[in-house]
């Protein structure tokens, strides 16, 4: 290999090599904005039911997530059997894993494991069943919507007293 083919060889490598890291602190850059979009996004009242044009089939869920010193959690309820389910949400790019577990003899046991991604304007989540170890009345695939505030229920304030 003469001199000139050899520094042919390694300018090319080096741009290849230049351009797989700028590829990658790219993606990283992407994840991390999609992983703080759902941190503040996520945290809400959210449900499929009340479709004006009744284009989402029962069953319906209302998904009550909160955000609390850094993790997401909360409550998912069905329209059938009114029981809540714990809810654990782990962000990730694209889109977050969401854990649906049941308190069955003293132990968690996971009932549902699904996949949510924001879309719209950040006021939509694209539900899938990713897994399920039960026959539930959850939806194996929907779309969610915030809850209006007139259906909301008040959240008790400092200084009130709760019933």
């Amino acid at each position: 290999m003469t001199p000139l083919e050899f520094l042919q060889a390694g300018d090319s490598s080096i741009a290849t090599a230049t351009s797989e890291v700028a590829v990658l602190y790219w993606l990283s850059r992407v994840r991390k904005g999609v992983i703080e979009a759902q941190h503040k996004h996520l945290a809400d009242d959210w449900t499929n039911e009340g479709a004006v044009d009744g284009c989402i089939p029962a069953p319906f869920i209302r998904l009550d997530l909160h955000l609390e010193h850094g993790d997401i959690s909360g409550w998912l309820r069905t329209q059938q059997d009114e029981e809540k389910y714990s809810v654990n949400v782990a962000p990730a790019w694209p889109r977050a894993k969401i854990s649906v577990t049941v308190l069955s003899k003293g132990f968690q046991v996971q009932m549902v494991e699904a996949r949510v991604g924001l879309y719209g304007n950040k006021n939509r989540l694209r539900w899938k069943v990713a897994r399920t170890n039960a026959d539930t009345n959850i939806p194996m695939v929907t779309d969610l919507w915030p809850v209006p505030d007139a259906a909301r229920t008040p959240k008790p304030t400092a200084g009130t007293a709760m019933r």
